[in-house]
C-alpha cells in the first residue's frame, strides 16, 4: 500500500498492511531541508517540496501543509503579525474592540487575502509532487474559538465569555464563516484531508460548559459547511487535556481527532470506540526531542498497543515537533510501525 492508501484506510476504519504514521512535522521540515522558517512559510512550492521530501526521507505516510498559526488572523486583517527569519510568525496585542467593528469586517477571499492563496498553491504543489505516495493534509488553523482569541486577545476574550457572551458569539460566528471559506478552497485545491486546530478550546483554558457553548457549535458549523460543499474528510486537534470535550469532538463529525500527548490513549479508545479515527500521541518533547530512537520506538509501541486490534488509529505526535528533533527519532516512529506488523 502507498502512504496515501494506508492513511485513508485508517480514516475509514479499514485494514491495511501496517499502521499509518503521520507525525506533525510542520516547521521542522524547513530546518531538515536547510531553509529558513519565514522562507518556508511564504514560498508555496518550497513549503510543499520540504514537506514531501521529508516524508520520503523518513518513510512516513502523509504530510501537513501548514506554515504557522497566524495565517487566518492575517487573512482577516490582523495588523500586527511578525515574521522572524528563523522562528514562527507571532502576533501582538488586540484588534477587535466592538460589535460594530466585527460587522464592518469584509469576508476574506481565499484567492486574495493574506497568505491564503499561498497555502492553496502549496496544496496544489504538494499533491503534484507526492503523487499517490503521501496523504496531503491541508491545515486550516485556527478554528473559530482560537481565532477569536487571537483577534480579540486571549485574556480579553476569556473575560468576554463571562461578561459579554453576545459579543463573543458575534465574533465566533464571523470567524466560523471566514474559516469555512478557506477550508473549502483548500479541499478544492486537491487536499486529501483537511485539518484544523482549536488549541485554546482545551481543558487547559476552558471547561466543559464553555467548550459546549462557545467552541463546539462553531467547530461543527465549519465542518457542516465543508460537508455541504465537498466530500473531503476533516480532522480536529485540541491541545492539552481534551478529556472534558472528547465526546463533543467526536460529535463535530470529524473523521479523525488528534489527541495531545497528555491524553491516556487507552482511555481515549474506551470512550471513542470505533466512532472516529484517533491520531496521536507520542510526546514531541520527551521522547522525540530529548529521547533516543529506542525510547521513541517504545513510546510508539505503547500507542500502538493501546489500539491493538483496531483499524481506527494513525500513529502521530501529540503536537508539532521541534525543529531540533533528531532525524533518527523521526525514522524510529516508522520503524515502530513496521516492526508492529512483523510481531
Amino acid at each position: 500500500m502507498t502512504g496515501k492508501e494506508r492513511a485513508l484506510a485508517a480514516l475509514r476504519g479499514e485494514s491495511s498492511d501496517r499502521p499509518a504514521v503521520i507525525p506533525i512535522v510542520g516547521q521542522a521540515a524547513a530546518r531538515l531541508c536547510g531553509v529558513g522558517v519565514r522562507e518556508h512559510a511564504h514560498d508555496p512550492e518550497l513549503l510543499a517540496r520540504c514537506q514531501v521530501q521529508c516524508a520520503r526521507r523518513f518513510g512516513y505516510d502523509g504530510v501537513y501543509i501548514a506554515a504557522d498559526t497566524w495565517i487566518n488572523a492575517e487573512a482577516i486583517g490582523f495588523p500586527r503579525v511578525e515574521h522572524p527569519p528563523h522562528e514562527p510568525a507571532r502576533g501582538h496585542g488586540t484588534w477587535i474592540e466592538s460589535v460594530d467593528q466585527i460587522r464592518e469586517l469584509p469576508m476574506p477571499d481565499p484567492n486574495r487575502s493574506g497568505r491564503w492563496p499561498l497555502m492553496i498553491d502549496a496544496v496544489r504543489h504538494a499533491v503534484r509532487m507526492a503523487g499517490n505516495d503521501s496523504l496531503i493534509i491541508a491545515n486550516f488553523d485556527q478554528s473559530p474559538f482560537s481565532l477569536a482569541c487571537q483577534l480579540r486577545g486571549i485574556d480579553r476574550f476569556m473575560l468576554d465569555l463571562v461578561d459579554d457572551p453576545p459579543f463573543a458569539h458575534e465574533l465566533l460566528a464571523y470567524c466560523a464563516r471566514a474559516i469555512a471559506r478557506y477550508a473549502v478552497a483548500l479541499g478544492r485545491a486537491g487536499a486529501h484531508v483537511l485539518n484544523t486546530g482549536d488549541s485554546a478550546a482545551g481543558g487547559s483554558l476552558i471547561g466543559t460548559r464553555y467548550y459546549e457553548e462557545f467552541a463546539f457549535p462553531y467547530e461543527r458549523q465549519v465542518f457542516d459547511t465543508i460537508r455541504r460543499e465537498i466530500d473531503t474528510p476533516v480532522t480536529l486537534h485540541i491541545c492539552g487535556d481534551a478529556g472534558m470535550c472528547l465526546d463533543r469532538m467526536v460529535e463535530t463529525g470529524a473523521a479523525g481527532i488528534e489527541v495531545d500527548h497528555r491524553m491516556d490513549l487507552r482511555d481515549v479508545r474506551r470512550r471513542c470506540g470505533e466512532r472516529v479515527t484517533v491520531i496521536g500521541n507520542v510526546g514531541p518533547v520527551g521522547p522525540l526531542l530529548r529521547g533516543t530512537p529506542e525510547a521513541v520506538r517504545a513510546a510508539c509501541r505503547a500507542c500502538l498497543d493501546a489500539f491493538a486490534g483496531s483499524n481506527r488509529f494513525i500513529l502521530s505526535t501529540g503536537c508539532a515537533i521541534s525543529p531540533l528533533t533528531p532525524p533518527e527519532n523521526l525514522r524510529a516512529m516508522v520503524e515502530a510501525a513496521e516492526d508492529k506488523t512483523t510481531r
